[in-house]
């Protein structure tokens, strides 16, 4: 047998390197509103702090323009609170000046 899913759902090597179930995902698409621009807010956040948000310019689509203000933040993780936690951080950082 192959290293894939079968219709029948026989299974090989796929099942085996499926990531565990979660629990709960969130995505969403926020807008930055900050005037150093949102591929400089991901980029520090990254730098910074080790966390990843993907800012608008990776996405493309053929349905419609793909705003250029945003970011996407998905949160899949059984505990997704040490990186909130992280972020909320230096979010308060760059709110207060730093």
């Amino acid at each position: 047998m192959d290293d894939a899913v079968t219709p029948s759902g026989e299974s090989g090597i796929a099942d085996r390197a499926a990531p565990a179930p979660r629990e709960w995902v969130a995505v969403c698409f926020p807008r930055y509103t900050g005037a150093d621009g949102v591929e400089e807010f991901c980029r520090e956040l990254v730098e910074q702090e080790g966390v990843l948000l993907l800012p608008a310019s990776i996405y493309r689509s053929d349905l419609v323009e793909v705003p250029s203000d945003r970011f996407r933040i998905g949160v899949g993780r059984r505990d997704p609170s040490p990186a909130l936690e992280v972020f909320d951080r230096f979010l308060e950082r760059k709110r207060r000046g730093g």
